[in-house]
């Protein structure tokens, strides 16, 4: 599969070194002449991060957390983030919690498989839940969208329903943009995120 990639340039330089909790990689283009919708997309590590900060964040880079219309998209997007460690927790118990998708459920809905939404209004048709997923894990109300899976293998291009929070599962997530925005756009709203994350 053919990829185009974007350098991070300086000004992404100076934002690593001045904010290390931000690891940014290079933009990666899903070109259509390889079947793809001509959109760009980046895995980025925040460090612990919210549903709703990184959606906050993605908005702010110009774009919003990527929609999976299709397996083929699925497959691209998990490739992304599947050699990137930093994105993914490994619990005690052997589940594996990955980066933030733009899915999420309304939240007067409690039926763990119902009334999920893609953040740009796209209809929500294809799926790739884990086994045993959506399930409002221990009664609590996951409404919000991640890649999931168990070890092994480390990482899946499964998904699993999340309550949303900023903790140790929640490293990263994924941006989607129909144009490429420049890396310290989509740095300011990672430290934008942050600075919420902690003011609060």
């Amino acid at each position: 599969m053919s990829t185009q990639y974007r350098a991070i340039g300086a000004a992404g330089v100076l934002m690593l070194a001045l904010f290390p909790g931000i690891a940014t990689a290079a933009l990666t283009q899903w070109r259509i002449e390889d079947g793809g919708n001509g959109h760009w997309y980046e895995a980025v590590f925040s460090g612990e991060i919210s549903w709703t900060d990184a959606n906050g964040a993605a908005t702010a880079a110009g774009g919003y957390l990527a929609t999976i219309t299709s397996e083929a998209e699925n497959g691209f997007v998990y490739d992304l983030a599947r050699d990137k460690p930093l994105l993914w927790y490994v619990t005690l118990g052997g589940r594996t919690l990955g980066p933030w998708l733009g899915g999420y459920q309304s939240p007067d809905n409690h039926a763990p498989n119902e009334d999920w939404h893609w953040v740009t209004g796209e209809p929500w048709g294809y799926t790739n839940w884990c086994a045993g997923e959506p399930n409002d894990y221990l009664g609590a109300n996951e409404n919000r969208l991640q890649f999931f899976g168990y070890t092994p293998p480390q990482t899946s291009p499964q998904w699993s329903d999340s309550d949303g929070s900023a903790s140790l599962y929640h490293l990263g997530y994924i941006v989607e943009t129909p144009e490429p925005a420049t890396v310290s756009l989509l740095a300011l709203g990672g430290l934008a995120a942050i600075w919420r994350r902690r003011a609060g």
